[in-house]
């Protein structure tokens, strides 16, 4: 759904004009709080207006996106799963091959430690054994495996305080909503302004 450019034009200028009596207003008595009451409400006004607007355009494109999606994901899945079932199977022959030539580089080092073995024979045996590492190339594809460094938590309570960041929104549920008593949290009181049009519900903001 397209919005026409006439009508985007008469929103500009009602977005434009609440800018020019926001920017011209002045608080200093309780005339002034009744103008600038009716100010929000028309800023109010206009949130709503531009939203509803913005929605009737965004919303089949979203139902329509949502379907697209909901069409694809089942294949999406399907295909996921088997590259990672794919790479599974790479990774772990990958360390079975590593495993055996470590321990045949090792047999070979002792061998050689002992003397029963020659060294150039042995730099012939280790240039045999190869390196799994090496790239693979298949028929239309080529692979490679290389280390990369990742992390994890082995002990959350050893983390400096300045590497963890609390979930307000959690913490707010709880002490809020559910009247939870959390160390080192406290509840208090910031004033608000609560703009509502005179036909409202006084408990709607």
């Amino acid at each position: 759904m397209q919005i026409e450019q006439k009508e985007l034009v008469e929103i500009k200028s009602q977005v434009s004009t609440v800018q020019q009596a926001v920017m011209s207003l002045v608080v200093e008595n309780k005339e002034d709080m009744a103008k600038a009451t009716d100010a929000l409400h028309n800023v109010r006004q206009a949130e709503k207006f531009i939203e509803e607007k913005k929605k009737n355009i965004t919303s089949p494109l979203m139902k329509a996106l949502s379907e697209v999606r909901d069409l694809f994901k089942p294949m999406e899945l399907t295909l996921s799963d088997a590259n990672k079932a794919i790479k599974a199977k790479m990774l772990a022959w990958q360390i079975q091959e590593d495993d055996r030539i470590e321990k045949e580089q090792a047999r070979i080092a002792v061998r050689v430690a002992k003397g029963t073995m020659k060294a150039e024979t042995a730099a012939g045996k280790l240039e045999v054994l190869g390196d799994a590492n090496t790239p693979t190339e298949g028929e239309s594809g080529k692979s490679s495996i290389r280390d990369v460094k990742k992390i994890r938590v082995v002990d959350e309570f050893a983390i400096p305080r300045e590497w963890l960041e609390p979930s307000m929104a959690r913490i707010t549920e709880a002490v809020i909503r559910k009247g939870i008593t959390i160390p080192g949290v406290e509840t208090f009181i910031e004033k608000i302004i609560v703009s509502r049009s005179r036909n409202d519900n006084p408990n709607l903001q």
